[in-house]
């Protein structure tokens, strides 16, 4: 009888215990200021993420598509999960959606910064159609945490930048380490 010595396809990798493991957050609370008390959100962008449109971000049931800031929360906030209202802790994620993001999108594709944000609620603006966008006070700390030494990684970041964003050009991306504020 021949022993077959050819490597197995099928095969799982041995996994070294000493390798680094990231928890991977799946369900985030989303921040809505209307039911979060306005209270300020304060977190490390990490990416953003798309949505689709649902029935709740529109009276008539024709909501648009959304794009939401993912941060990793520096302060404790409340946040939204199944209709509920939440404590969300310092660690955490939690998603913000608003108007006027275009350069908090950019600096969520930053390759090797991920910076600190507060987002203080001030106004609602009417879209049309029954859907709001809340218009956010924002304060950025312009050093940013490298995303390497400080495991600052959204993993199913988007890198494509929402439609109403102009295309970057080649100028723009000269100096990927500028600070995109």
């Amino acid at each position: 009888m021949s022993t077959n010595t050819a490597p197995n396809k099928n095969a799982v990798p041995k996994v070294d215990e000493t390798d680094e493991w990231i928890k991977v957050q799946s369900s985030r609370a989303i921040y809505q200021a209307e039911l979060c008390e306005k209270m300020p959100v304060r977190g490390i962008i990490l990416g953003t993420s798309e949505f689709n449109p649902s029935a709740t971000n529109a009276k008539d049931g024709n909501g648009k598509p959304w794009t939401g800031l993912v941060l990793k929360l520096t302060k404790a906030c409340k946040g939204v999960r199944n209709r509920t209202v939440v404590d969300c802790h310092v660690g955490e994620e939690i998603i913000v959606g608003g108007y006027d993001m275009a350069d908090l999108y950019r600096a969520a594709n930053h390759p090797t910064k991920a910076f600190e944000v507060k987002l203080t609620p001030k106004e609602i603006l009417a879209l049309g159609g029954g859907r709001k966008m809340w218009l956010y006070e924002k304060l950025v700390n312009p050093k940013g945490h490298d995303r390497a030494e400080e495991k600052l990684f959204f993993f199913a970041r988007t890198i494509k930048a929402p439609e109403q964003l102009p295309t970057r050009s080649e100028s723009d991306t000269a100096g990927v380490d500028e600070i995109p504020f």
